[in-house]
């Protein structure tokens, strides 16, 4: 992957962590009139994403280590995040909407591989 994608994957990613961290102060929220401030939402964001750099990324680098590969993936990381299930949940749900996105993206390429073969026979 570039740069750029990365970047793109880096922006998806904070954006998902700051829907979690609205979702889970409107849930312990629970009704009362007490909001969370934009600057408030956005430090809790960092804090969030700082967490996971930190503390996760070791966790994998472990399991990983532990299973003797070199390559971590979602599985892996949703290994690590069994004990909390609401971060396995928004996880679970993200591979997920990835993998349609990604299965879609699939087909449309198929698709226009099939047309190009056949405009040209």
């Amino acid at each position: 992957m570039d740069v750029v994608g990365e970047e793109d994957e880096l922006g998806e990613v904070m954006r998902c962590v700051k829907k979690a961290s609205e979702n889970v102060v409107k849930v312990e929220n629970n009704g009362n009139k007490i909001g969370l401030g934009d600057d408030a939402l956005v430090v809790l964001t960092k804090f969030i994403s700082n967490y996971s750099q930190l503390i996760l990324a070791k966790d994998c680098e472990a399991f990983a280590r532990h299973a003797n590969k070199v390559i971590i993936t979602p599985r892996d990381i949703l290994l690590v995040t069994r004990r909390s299930s609401n971060v396995s949940l928004q996880l679970n749900a993200y591979l997920e909407t990835k993998s349609k996105q990604n299965d879609r993206n699939s087909i449309a390429k198929h698709k226009s591989v099939y047309h190009q073969k056949s405009d040209s026979d």
